[in-house]
């Protein structure tokens, strides 16, 4: 029955655990003597019933070093309003939003609250992003599907993560607008839901524009169609590439505003900056 079985799987078990044969195994007895000589030390049994008893984290820092820090501060900033990246990523876009406008509403004596418009930077990165990996995708189409590089690209082409290089870009090429003009949605705030609609989009254009470019590469010979403009005597029905990318980016501005997500920016709003 069953309680033969366990019995004769423990005795398997200890006989792996016991024998010489396997080089590297653990020795029951060696195991048994380190557990004895952990008893006998009353540091090792106090260590023991602290971690039993408490959180890791509380018990192992170093109470001398943590009571030297000195949390008074010679410099300090004007306080202004809390802001929130509610349920998104944007945190470092948010950062570095919020070190640009302590400066500007000191100098234009504007309300604490005043806000430069986080939607609006996440939108422009939100498309650079995808046009980013859509050129990419054309640049691999040759690449195996399976390759480790494809892999990488397509396990998360939209996410919400970033660093100050690429802030100052979208503001270098965007500029920014108040908040006021250019408010929060829905999709903005919780941008779980709008990247996973944009990821599996993102995968099926990267799939049409491999699909594409091996239509090309049937009719049209390479030398034309390293070139981003039609040369004189290519057929019109070999549209180039930048017109393959231009159709994804204005299907991906309507997703946007379909998905309420950061609601694509009207011609009328003018960045500040």
């Amino acid at each position: 029955g069953t309680p033969k079985i366990l019995r004769t799987v423990t005795k398997i078990l200890l006989i792996m655990a016991t024998s010489t044969d396997n080089a590297g195994s653990l020795d029951v007895g060696l195991t048994q003597q380190l557990i004895a000589k952990v008893m006998e030390d009353p540091l090792k049994q106090i260590s023991q019933n602290s971690c039993s008893r408490m959180n890791h984290k509380e018990v192992l820092p170093n109470r001398a070093r943590s009571t030297s820090y000195n949390h008074n501060y010679s410099v300090t900033v004007d306080e202004h309003k809390v802001t929130s990246q509610k349920a998104s990523g944007r945190c470092w876009m948010f950062a570095a939003l919020n070190v640009c406008r302590g400066p500007l509403i000191t100098k234009y004596k504007l309300p604490t609250d005043f806000e430069f418009s986080q939607s609006y930077t996440f939108f422009w990165d939100k498309l650079e992003r995808a046009n980013y990996f859509l050129e990419t995708m054309i640049e691999l189409a040759d690449e195996p599907v399976e390759s480790r590089l494809i892999q990488h690209l397509l396990a998360a082409p939209m996410e919400d993560g970033g660093q100050w290089d690429m802030f100052v870009s979208v503001v270098n090429k965007y500029g920014l607008v108040p908040k006021s003009v250019f408010p929060e949605t829905w999709s903005s705030s919780n941008s779980r839901t709008m990247n996973w609609i944009l990821t599996h989009k993102l995968r099926g254009w990267a799939a049409e524009l491999r699909e594409e470019k091996d239509q090309v590469h049937a009719h049209v010979s390479a030398p034309s169609y390293t070139c981003a403009f039609p040369q004189p005597g290519q057929s019109s029905a070999c549209p180039p590439v930048f017109l393959f990318l231009l159709g994804w980016l204005q299907r991906l501005r309507r997703l946007c505003c379909l998905c309420q997500c950061v609601a694509c920016p009207v011609l009328t709003v003018q960045p500040l900056f």
